[in-house]
C-alpha cells in the first residue's frame, strides 16, 4: 500500500494514518494508542497538535512534554502546528484518518479529512457521530470499550488490505461535504434557530439534518 506524501522516510508501503487535534490529557489519546503503536501495528501515526490544552473553565492545562509522548507513541510522527497550504499537503499525505477524541461538539478536523478524500475512523460520540456514515463514509467506534484500540487496529489493518474499499469510502465522504462550506453551513444554522424561534420543527438529535454546532 503506497502513500501519497512525505514528511519523513518510511518503509516502502507503509500506510500512514492521521489524527489532526490537540493533544489533551482529558482526550486521552495516548492510552488509547499506545499499545497499538508500541507494537507497530497497521502503520504510522502523525499527529497535528491543534492549540493550547485547557480545562473546563478556560485554565491552561499542562500537556504531556515531547518526549513524553514519543515515549507513549514511539511511532508517530509529530509535524506541529500546520495550516493553509501545510495543513492541506498534511492530509493529503495520509492513507486514513483516526480521530480519537469522545468530547468533540462538532470537529472540523473530520470534514477537513473528509474533503481531502480520506477514510474517517471516529468515536461514536460527541459531534463527530453526526458527520460520519457508517459503511459509507467511515466507521464509528464505541470510545468505552476496553477493545477500542483493538478496533481502531483492525479497521486500519483491514483498508491497508483492501485499498479498493479505503478509496471508495474516501470518495464518498468527499462528496459528503462537498457543500458544506461556511456559508452553506450558516445558513443551515439560521434555518435551525428560525424553526425554533417559530415552533416549526424541534432541534433534535434525531433530525435527518446534520446538526451545527
Amino acid at each position: 500500500m503506497g502513500t501519497r506524501g512525505r514528511h519523513r522516510a518510511l518503509p516502502p508501503g507503509t500506510p500512514r494514518r492521521g489524527p489532526a487535534r490537540r493533544t489533551r490529557p482529558a482526550r486521552r489519546d495516548a492510552r488509547r494508542l499506545r499499545g497499538p503503536a508500541r507494537r507497530g501495528e497497521a502503520g504510522r501515526a502523525a499527529r497535528r497538535p491543534r492549540g493550547p490544552a485547557r480545562g473546563a473553565r478556560g485554565r491552561r492545562r499542562r500537556r504531556p512534554s515531547r518526549a513524553r509522548l514519543g515515549e507513549l507513541l514511539p511511532g508517530a510522527h509529530f509535524l506541529g502546528f500546520r495550516g493553509g497550504t501545510e495543513l492541506a499537503r498534511a492530509y493529503a499525505s495520509f492513507d486514513a484518518f483516526v480521530h480519537t477524541g469522545p468530547h468533540e461538539t462538532f470537529c472540523q478536523a473530520v470534514q477537513e479529512a473528509q474533503a481531502s478524500g480520506l477514510p474517517v475512523l471516529a468515536p461514536d460520540a460527541g459531534g463527530v457521530a453526526d458527520l460520519v456514515a457508517p459503511g459509507r463514509t467511515g466507521w464509528l467506534y464505541d470510545p468505552t470499550s476496553p477493545t477500542a484500540g483493538a478496533e481502531i487496529v483492525g479497521r486500519i489493518a483491514a483498508w491497508r488490505d483492501d485499498p479498493d474499499t479505503r478509496r471508495a469510502v474516501g470518495a464518498a465522504g468527499r462528496a459528503a461535504v462537498a457543500d458544506r462550506t461556511w456559508p452553506s453551513v450558516c445558513e443551515e444554522l439560521l434555518g435551525h434557530y428560525a424553526a425554533v424561534l417559530h415552533g416549526d420543527a424541534p432541534l433534535s438529535r434525531t433530525s435527518e439534518t446534520p446538526r451545527v454546532a
